[in-house]
């Protein structure tokens, strides 16, 4: 159970997110928009709204600012991409369709980006669908929710997966940790999440009825956003039998599942997995300490305990951001560091096709359905799309949060735990687009 201190580093955290998000969201950012490029320097640009305020915040806000690091090594260090250097434009769209399509057509009538990359959440594109349309800009989304916007093939991508096909995966990993733990009849998974489109999507997707003819019984329970008090839930699904609780929610909520699981009694009776939104080095274990211990996570990465040469991306993101002035930690996910690769080889193809002058954002989507296959180091598993296909990858890993062993060398961030998984790469079934 947390520790007065812990309690105090949890509120003490989201506070601070409280505070100075709101400051990031400020305007719409340009990373160089005091910078004039000479007349021999090559530049693309492309854009994005990110969750900085509303009820994602907590673990999709701070990835802006990782992000810009990232960009500023490929322009300072790198030099650009084969000599051509990436320009960002941003703004807040405080997971609200309306104001992202706002920012849009602000964006667009000033900047004209060629990509649209990478936006956390597809539902907030909805009113925009029309224009990505009728402008040609292609958009490389982190996560695929809403079926109409990739079903049938549009101008929009997912370099992760749709939650509904993430589900079946899950699913095919309760069913064989069932089996080994020696369990009798059909395991009972809970699903509990928002009612909103990121917690529905699983079940909206179809994947509780893929679930439910594959093996699985599934319980739904829904909690409100940014709640503070999970025990209601947790005791209901008790009562309901439950032998694995999925949650799908931010930081700040698989904080109160864990306080609030142990609290209950019922960390010891049930197995709790979180989905993939919390990084846990950054944000989870710095707050949870060893009350994490124990519990399960859906990963679309190798872990960092998988090794230098299996996690690469991990460890080159590492790098850059201590070389952006970042503390030094481990990483799970190389998200941004994947997205440095995407948009590596989004580009090449693209100038291969046509040339960097006559670059544009048919271009970029053209280039964008050649690539079946890009190599993410790690960072995400096979990534790769197509003329039929707008799902990223096809696979997910399960891990577990354990203490180090005795003797361990002391890491960076000093937190004495680690993430190793505890399966092999599950495949997901593609029920989301139906391929």
């Amino acid at each position: 159970m947390f520790k007065g201190k812990t309690r105090l580093v949890m509120f003490g955290l989201l506070a601070l997110l409280l505070v100075a998000l709101p400051l990031l969201a400020a305007a719409c950012g340009d990373d160089d928009e005091d910078k004039t490029p000479g007349e021999e320097e090559k530049w693309i640009t492309i854009g994005g709204t990110f969750h900085l305020t509303g009820p994602t915040a907590s673990s999709t806000g701070p990835t802006l600012p990782f992000l810009q690091n990232m960009i500023r090594y490929m322009n300072e260090v790198e030099g650009g991409i084969d000599g051509i250097k990436i320009r960002l434009v941003w703004a807040d769209d405080k997971y609200d369709p309306a104001t992202a399509k706002i920012a849009y057509q602000r964006m667009r009538d000033q900047h004209h980006p060629l990509l649209w990359a990478p936006p956390t959440a597809d539902v907030v594109w909805i009113p925009v669908r029309d224009l990505f349309e009728r402008d040609m800009t292609p958009v490389l989304a982190t996560s695929a929710y809403v079926r109409e916007l990739f079903d049938p093939p549009s101008m929009f991508f997912a370099f992760r997966n749709s939650d509904a096909n993430i589900f079946t995966g899950l699913a095919r990993w309760v069913l064989q940790d069932w089996e080994a733990s020696g369990g009798t009849g059909k395991p009972k998974l809970a699903h509990l999440h928002w009612d909103m489109p990121y917690g529905n999507a699983s079940r909206d997707g179809g994947g509780y009825e893929w679930a439910e003819e594959y093996g699985v019984d599934i319980i739904d329970r829904i909690y409100p956003p940014m709640a503070l008090d999970l025990r209601p839930q947790l005791l209901d699904l008790k009562n309901k039998g439950a032998d694995y609780v999925y949650m799908s929610g931010m930081v700040s909520d698989a904080t109160l599942l864990i306080r609030d699981a142990r609290a209950t009694g019922l960390w010891d009776e049930m197995k709790f997995i979180i989905d993939h939104a919390t990084a846990p080095y950054i944000y989870l274990l710095p707050v949870v300490g060893e009350d994490a211990e124990g519990l399960y996570q859906v990963r679309m990465e190798e872990p960092w305990t998988a090794g230098p040469e299996v996690a690469k991306a991990h460890r080159l993101e590492t790098e850059i951001r201590e070389w952006g002035g970042y503390s030094a930690s481990r990483l799970d996910g190389s998200h941004n560091y994947s997205v440095k690769l995407i948009l590596t080889a989004v580009v090449r193809q693209a100038v291969a096709d046509v040339g960097y002058e006559n670059l544009n954002g048919e271009a970029m989507y053209n280039a964008l359905e050649k690539l079946d296959h890009i190599d993410t180091l790690g960072g995400y598993h096979n990534v790769g799309w197509g003329p039929d296909n707008r799902m990223g990858q096809s696979g997910i890993k399960i891990i577990q949060y354990r203490k180090m062993a005795p003797g361990s060398e002391v890491p960076p961030d000093g937190i004495m735990m680690e993430t190793v998984a505890v399966s092999d790469w599950m495949e997901t079934t593609d029920i989301f687009t139906g391929e």
